[in-house]
C-alpha cells in the first residue's frame, strides 16, 4: 500500500512538473503567422521566418546605385533573430541590403522533424538565399554556432561568399553525456521540456555581461519556447553538435584567403575569449577585435561599436 501511494504521489508530481514547465501551447502555421511580425518563406523542410532591410530605404539621390553585397546575419544555437535587431537597420543605412532569419526550431520558423545537424542548417541557409534570389556573393556574419554554419557554407560554396565576420565562434561543442538520457524513448518530451529548456533559459542570462541593462532580454529570448516543437528541436540540435570539433573547418576556411573579421566579447562565459588565440592561428591576417563590456553577444550589448567595426571592415578592399 505504501509503495502504491508513493508511486501515485510521484506520478502526480511528475505530471504537475511537466505542465508547469511545458510552455509549448501555441502552433506555427499559415493562419497564426498572419498575425506575427516579419516575413515568411517556404523551403523544402518548412517555413522560415526572416527580416529584410533594404539599403534603398535609406538612400538619397547621391547614394543610389551604390548598393554593396548583401549581408546575411546568421544566429547562434539558442537565440532567435531578434539578437540582430540593433544591427540590421544601421547596416542597411551603410548601403547594404541585410537579411536576418531564424534557424529551424527557433524563433518563428517551423520545427520540422529532422536531425538538426549543422549540415541541415547549412542547407537551410543555402535554400534561403536561393528562395530570395540572392545569387551574387554575400557577406556572411555568424554568431557562435552560426559562425560554424557560415564556415561550412563557405567551404561548400566559396563563390557565393564575399567576406566573413565571426562573432564569438563555436570551436568545440561541449560533450554532454546527460543528453543521452534525454534521448531515451518516451522520456524525450518530458525531459527536454522540464530539464533541457529550463537549463537553456538559465544559461541565457550568462550571454550578457550586464543583463540589468537589457531588461527585455529574457522575455524576448523566451518567446520562441511557447511554440510546439521547440524543446524537441533544441534537444536534437544539442545532440547533433555534442563534442564536435570545428577546428579543421576553420583551418580550411583560413586557406581560402577570404577577408575575415573576428569579434569577441571580453567577458564571454560560453565561448571564453581565451579560445581566440586558437582560432587566430587558423585564420591568417584575420581582423581581430576584442569588444569590451560584452559577453557572448557583443552585437547585442555593444551594437554601436560592433556596427562601426563591421561596416569599416566590409567597406575595405
Amino acid at each position: 500500500m505504501f509503495i502504491t501511494m508513493a508511486t501515485l504521489i510521484l506520478s502526480i508530481s511528475i505530471i504537475i512538473l511537466y505542465f508547469l514547465r511545458n510552455k509549448e501551447n501555441r502552433v506555427l502555421n499559415d493562419k497564426t503567422r498572419m498575425h506575427l511580425p516579419g516575413n515568411f518563406i517556404k523551403l523544402s523542410n518548412g517555413t522560415v521566418h526572416y527580416k529584410i532591410e533594404k539599403a534603398i530605404n535609406y538612400q538619397n539621390e547621391e547614394s543610389k546605385n551604390k548598393i554593396k553585397p548583401t549581408i546575411i546575419l546568421v544566429p547562434g544555437f539558442s537565440a532567435a533573430s531578434f539578437v540582430w535587431d540593433a544591427n540590421i537597420k544601421t547596416l542597411a543605412k551603410a548601403d547594404f541590403n541585410v537579411v536576418s532569419f531564424d534557424f529551424f526550431g527557433r524563433g518563428l520558423s517551423d520545427r520540422p522533424h529532422s536531425d538538426y545537424s549543422l549540415e541541415f542548417l547549412v542547407q537551410q541557409l543555402k535554400e534561403l538565399l536561393d528562395a530570395l534570389n540572392i545569387h551574387d556573393a554575400v557577406n556572411l556574419v555568424g554568431l557562435a554556432m552560426g559562425a560554424a554554419v557560415v564556415t561550412q557554407f563557405t567551404l561548400l560554396y566559396p563563390r557565393r561568399v564575399n567576406k566573413i565576420i565571426l562573432l564569438d565562434p563555436l570551436i568545440i561543442a561541449p560533450h554532454q553525456p546527460a543528453l543521452k538520457i534525454l534521448k531515451t524513448p518516451l522520456l524525450t518530451s518530458f525531459l527536454s521540456k522540464t530539464i533541457l529548456l529550463p537549463k537553456i533559459q538559465q544559461q541565457a542570462l550568462k550571454y550578457l555581461h550586464e543583463p540589468s541593462r537589457h531588461t527585455q532580454w529574457q522575455q524576448e529570448f523566451s518567446k520562441q519556447s511557447q511554440y510546439k516543437g521547440h524543446a524537441r528541436a533544441m534537444l536534437k540540435s544539442a545532440s547533433a553538435l555534442m563534442g564536435r570539433d570545428f577546428t579543421p573547418d576553420y583551418e580550411k576556411l583560413g586557406q581560402l584567403n577570404k577577408p575575415i573579421q573576428l569579434l569577441w566579447g571580453r567577458y564571454d562565459q560560453t565561448m571564453p575569449i581565451s579560445q581566440s588565440e586558437r582560432i587566430t592561428k587558423l585564420l591568417p591576417n584575420v581582423d581581430f577585435h576584442t569588444i569590451d563590456n560584452a559577453a557572448h553577444l557583443p552585437n547585442y550589448e555593444q551594437a554601436q561599436e560592433v556596427n562601426a567595426k563591421m561596416i569599416s571592415f566590409l567597406n575595405k578592399y
